[in-house]
């Protein structure tokens, strides 16, 4: 299949899995010197992130907190993250943009919505500044904390490439003091295409100043998908991914319990 497809390293992350045989599931590639070790980043995967699902559904703990620990995020992970905007060439820098767009959310469960908002934003400008709310924040504007930690959800963020940088517990309101020190000249707000109304309370509070200065600009995600909507899909689902993540979390815990130390590449 690789010849076939013309792939020249097949990778995984360094929690191997192996067949029902006994056998590894990647023996082959590794026999043929094409398979890739590739770190994984800790604290954060598909079947820790189901699991916050089920415990934000069933607040009763179904197992410790050690299972469910946020991405131990370090200045030269985010960096690692961070995706140059152009193959082979350094990133931009801020001093040098001479239009910077600026965009603010949660980014929590990163979809094709978030994605298309952040491309189109991109183009708008020479240089795309995202603020990321902090998980406090949300909690007190929303309810309820994110799924993804804030550190997890830069993560996300960083590694599309129309993005150059983000803000870290960026402010809930667009106020003078970020447009003058990140010398924005464009703020980005986005839709879903239905134009479903934002349930968030002072939306329109947010975003005043800019709105007030002509600078802000209203951006069609240019699908309905929201991470609300990926959590209800999942609560429809619920019994399903209760088995589904029964057996994967023990293996979770397993490795969590035995793993070595692998060196950052």
């Amino acid at each position: 299949m690789a010849d076939h497809l013309r792939v020249d390293f097949i990778c995984h992350g360094d929690d191997m899995p192996v067949c029902s045989s006994g056998t590894g599931m990647y023996c082959d590639a590794i026999a043929q010197k094409r398979f890739q070790l590739l770190k994984r980043t800790e604290g954060i995967s598909t079947t820790q992130i189901l699991e916050r699902l089920l415990r934000s559904a069933d607040p009763k703990p179904q197992v410790s907190q050690a299972a469910l620990q946020g991405t131990l995020a370090t200045t030269q992970r985010l960096s690692q993250f961070a995706a140059p905007a152009a193959p082979g060439k350094p990133q931009r820098l801020i001093s040098e943009a001479s239009n910077i767009v600026y965009l603010a959310g949660s980014f929590d469960l990163l979809h094709a919505g978030h994605v298309r908002v952040l491309e189109t934003a991109a183009q708008m400008g020479d240089y795309l500044l995202v603020g990321l709310y902090s998980d406090d924040l949300l909690r007190r504007q929303r309810g309820s904390e994110p799924v993804l930690t804030l550190s997890e959800r830069a993560l996300a963020v960083l590694s599309l490439r129309w993005v150059d940088d983000v803000v870290l517990g960026a402010p809930w309101e667009i106020n003078q003091d970020l447009l003058t020190t990140m010398n924005i000249q464009i703020v980005v707000i986005g839709r879903r295409s239905s134009g479903h109304p934002s349930s968030v309370k002072g939306v329109d509070e947010r975003f005043s100043l800019p709105s007030t200065r002509g600078i802000l600009q209203e951006v069609e995600s240019g699908s309905d998908l929201s991470s609300a909507e990926i959590c209800r899909r999942f609560v429809a689902r619920r019994e399903e991914i209760v088995q589904r993540n029964g057996k994967l979390l023990q293996k979770e815990l397993s490795y969590i319990e035995g793993r070595g130390y692998v060196p950052e590449t």
